[in-house]
């Protein structure tokens, strides 16, 4: 009887042993500046000295268990860090990971990481460029969100998933615009077979000035263009039927939106802390309020008047333009059709009068001129 007592309670204090070495992995463990967690003898860093710096090749083991994992936030304001590789044992790149790392100008991503998490690399405005490797198969929205340094997001072309244009992230059959670069300058046409602009995807693009929506979109993300602090206009095809939540949240330059068809569904913030007037086209006059997403409306209607202004006089040839008042317009040229390449001659206002005068004194020195009115 005493043996079977002695050997039942050694039992218990190995199982005792084993469960206390099980709750140990559970805690955070140290090794010099990091800080990890083990699972199933694989190491999760959670953490780092935040004092690092300048340059950081990642351990790829710790404690003895091989580094699988970079965890939640693991080197959120590592303020000094100026570039990290990535070991080869990770597979797995946490929400938060590098987020806010203001140092941070390169990255390298082995060709083993299968995912990258929500904000990974956010708000590091050193960043100038990325290459996602053909092994990532999962991206949460905004991993490279409001990097104003960041020009390009390339892909590898053999990855299954994802595919890069001009830098611009989407998935592989450019159907999901997911993100563009933060560094990203001047007006932007999207191609012509994406279906949806993903949450956040232009969120903080602070130099992008103006954007063209082609018709085959059919539904914007929630802060989607958010923070665009240099967007002026932006054109919406009659192919979208919903604008989400803080679509064009706080871009303080935005005045001119452009809708080609009748008013989608729309959030109440959508245009919050934007000063834009909503444009809509003659044809779905009816289908516009006077006001939307709080903000109002007016008819963009402007039209070439055939009176005895149109033709040429002492500058060049010219017409008069008429309106509703305030209304934008621009005025393009070209001298060959075929070619498709326009000139932007004026960007101008109808005014409160609803018209203006437009004269081409170059068209005196050409045998053929083409004129056309557009969008800002």
């Amino acid at each position: 009887m005493q043996a079977r007592a002695r050997q039942s309670g050694l039992l218990a204090l190995v199982s005792d042993l084993l469960l206390l070495a099980s709750a140990l992995h559970a805690y955070a463990l140290t090794e010099g500046p990091y800080t990890y967690t083990v699972t199933d003898n694989e190491a999760t860093i959670t953490g780092f000295d935040t004092s690092y710096s300048p340059e950081l090749s990642i351990t790829n083991e710790l404690g003895g268990y091989p580094v699988t994992s970079i965890g939640y936030a693991a080197f959120r304001a590592c303020k000094s860090l100026t570039s990290v590789t990535i070991p080869a044992s990770v597979t797995s790149i946490g929400n938060y990971a590098f987020y806010v790392c203001p140092a941070l100008a390169s990255v390298t991503i082995p060709g083993t990481v299968t995912s990258i998490g929500k904000y990974a690399f956010s708000y590091c405005p050193a960043l100038t460029s990325v290459t996602i490797p053909d092994s990532v198969t999962s991206i949460s929205n905004s991993a490279f969100g409001s990097c104003i340094s960041l020009t390009a997001i390339n892909v590898s072309p053999a990855n299954p998933e994802f595919a890069s244009i001009d830098g611009v992230l989407f998935d592989k059959d450019l159907t999901n615009l997911i993100q563009c670069p933060g560094g990203f300058s001047g007006h932007y046409t999207m191609p012509d077979n994406v279906t949806s602009i993903g949450d956040d995807a232009f969120f903080s693009c602070t130099s992008l000035t103006s954007v063209a929506i082609p018709r085959s979109v059919t539904a914007i993300g929630i802060g989607a263009f958010g923070s665009c602090t240099s967007l002026t206009s932006v054109a919406i095809s009659d192919s979208v039927t919903s604008i989400v939540n803080r679509a064009f949240y706080n871009c303080p330059s935005l005045t001119s939106v452009l809708f080609t068809g009748s008013a989608p569904n729309i959030d109440f913030f959508d245009f919050h802390s934007s000063p834009a007037t909503i444009y809509y086209l003659p044809a779905f006059a009816s289908n516009w309020p006077g006001t939307y997403g709080e903000r109002p409306t007016l008819c963009w209607n402007p039209q070439v008047r055939r009176d005895a202004g149109f033709g040429f006089d002492s500058n060049g040839f010219g017409f008069d333009i008429a309106g509703t008042t305030n209304i934008p317009v621009v005025v393009e040229a070209c001298t060959n059709l075929t070619s498709g390449v326009w000139t932007r001659l004026t960007n101008a206002t109808l005014g409160t009068a609803g018209s203006i005068r437009f004269n081409d004194p170059a068209s005196t020195n050409l045998p053929t001129r083409y004129y056309r009115i557009v969008w800002p």
